[in-house]
């Protein structure tokens, strides 16, 4: 029995690396066609507090991509069979959306190494390995808190999971005393640094700042008098309705598998490549399904859309840039369906037809990067390399 265990940690293993080396040919086929295009630089939280100018440089961010892998894979161990495991991470891995990001050194491939790292935590106290998950708990939630003011919102995570009694206080009382310890200096330097922590804010939760929205609520209530349509138009025509309307807007955009499956948004603003291959979408409402079916499911699934939350607050519908951090719930999603898939007899042509569709659109994705993206970004952008983050 133990040399079936080492045999089959062996060829997990082997094929892992084999799913690394994919992710870098098609790495270095990016670089090779868009470099240098990148983003703005981002630096952690605790770095504009102090008022310290540090650039995270692109080893960091290639690190970071590893590392999700990595833990990807992990998390899949808990989630499915050991052989079963790599399927998210091959999904990840053949994914633009990632690789493109990890290209033009978004700091939020850093960030979602931390937020896997929470995931994972969590996991292992769930069963009983308690020692460790504190440990990985701890150092993905304070890397969190101190790199992004936006992801404080992970604290809502853990607490919603204490409401619905997803997981036992108990377990997490010794977590949540050494975080609170940890994050002393974080607090005394935003206390320190209040004006700083209210730019940051602003410069990041702009989702109303478009001048646009009230001006075309103006304009509505305008043409609404004319109309003599009176207390009427200021009921149905507010700018608390209307911005009421523009948030659910934002939140179902940044949640149809459109967004996710095609070019409707383009990766970097720029790019005609999917976000993740749209083969795809067929084992995605497959698991989503069954995922919906199952109430224990349905709620974790419900718990981790509060991962939108950075892109809902930007300024744009949808930035795929702040969405990265939900893109391993549309993965396991995804694998979840294409293990049922594999597993009913009856529905394996859905199988066969994604995986001839994955194909033939990683043909045409790469023949379309080599041909046309550089020329679409001088397109969008001009002539200079950087990006602003939204």
């Amino acid at each position: 029995m133990l040399f079936e265990m080492l045999r089959i940690i062996k060829t997990s293993l082997v094929l892992f690396l084999l799913i690394i080396g994919i992710n870098h040919i098609i790495l270095a086929f990016l670089i090779r066609s868009i470099y240098p295009i990148h983003l703005s630089g981002i630096q952690p939280l605790i770095f504009d507090l102090l008022q310290v100018n540090v650039q995270i440089p692109f080893f960091g961010v290639y690190i970071a991509n590893l590392l999700n892998h990595l833990l990807i894979w992990l998390i899949g161990r808990r989630l499915f069979s050991p052989k079963q495991s790599l399927i998210p991470v091959l999904i990840f891995a053949c994914s633009p959306w990632s690789i493109y990001l990890t290209v033009a050194q978004s700091f939020n491939i850093i960030l979602l190494c931390f937020i896997l790292m929470q995931i994972l935590g969590i996991m292992y106290i769930r069963i009983k390995k308690i020692s460790l998950g504190i440990v990985i708990s701890t150092a993905g939630l304070i890397l969190t808190l101190y790199s992004s003011l936006l992801l404080i919102s992970i604290y809502l995570i853990i607490l919603i999971m204490v409401i619905f009694n997803l997981i036992n206080l108990r377990r997490i009382k010794l977590l949540l005393l050494i975080v609170l310890i940890l994050c002393l200096p974080l607090v005394y330097s935003s206390i320190k640094n209040i004006i700083g922590i209210k730019n940051i804010y602003f410069n990041q939760v702009n989702i109303y700042s478009d001048p646009g929205l009230l001006a075309f609520v103006n304009k509505l209530q305008g043409e609404s008098k004319k109309a003599h349509l009176g207390v009427i138009s200021r009921i149905a025509e507010n700018k608390y309705a209307y911005i009421g309307e523009y948030t659910i807007l934002k939140i179902s955009k940044n949640l149809t598998p459109a967004t996710y499956f095609t070019a409707q948004e383009k990766l970097l603003g720029f790019s005609f490549s999917p976000p993740i291959l749209v083969g795809f979408m067929i084992p995605f409402l497959y698991g989503l399904f069954f995922i919906i079916s199952s109430m224990k499911l349905r709620n974790y699934f419900l718990l981790s859309t509060i991962l939108i939350a950075p892109s809902i607050l930007s300024k744009s519908p949808v930035n795929l840039n702040r969405l990265l951090l939900f893109e391993p719930v549309i993965v396991v999603i995804s694998s979840y369906g294409l293990i049922n898939l594999n597993q009913n007899r009856n529905k394996r042509i859905f199988l066969y037809l994604t995986i001839l569709l994955v194909v033939l659109q990683l043909l045409v994705t790469v023949f379309d990067i080599s041909q046309r993206d550089f020329f679409r970004y001088e397109r969008y952008f001009g002539k200079g390399f950087e990006i602003g983050n939204q």
